[in-house]
């Protein structure tokens, strides 16, 4: 394994105890870790669905926007924690209906 599949595989033993031993191995064959900087745009509205984030650090805010770009704040995501939405948009229409961005934490 590589360096970046052992800090993930750390993250996913850390991070997510609760899964089981088959979904984390399948999880680590086909995933990658990703650092983001933070208010770096991680998904956007529209946006094909391809990945589901799993939070392993930091904070990820969840919104959406109004009609005249009005921001509808949604919820925060931390360590441990993965997007439901995301997940919905994934296995109806894959594509998204919200933003996400990385901040270093919550307001």
């Amino acid at each position: 394994m590589t360096d970046n599949k052992n800090n993930l595989g750390n993250f996913l033993e850390e991070c997510f105890p609760q899964f089981e031993k088959d979904l984390k191995a399948e999880i680590l064959a086909c995933s990658r870790l990703n650092i983001l900087a933070v208010d770096t745009l991680m998904m956007d509205i529209g946006q094909k669905v391809e990945e589901i984030p799993l939070i392993v650090s930091g904070c990820v805010k969840v919104f959406r926007e109004d009609e005249d770009d009005h921001e509808l704040f949604l919820y925060y995501l931390g360590p441990g924690e993965a997007c439901a939405i995301t997940m919905i948009c994934s296995a109806r229409e894959g594509y998204s209906k919200i933003k996400r961005l990385p901040r270093k934490k919550p307001p």
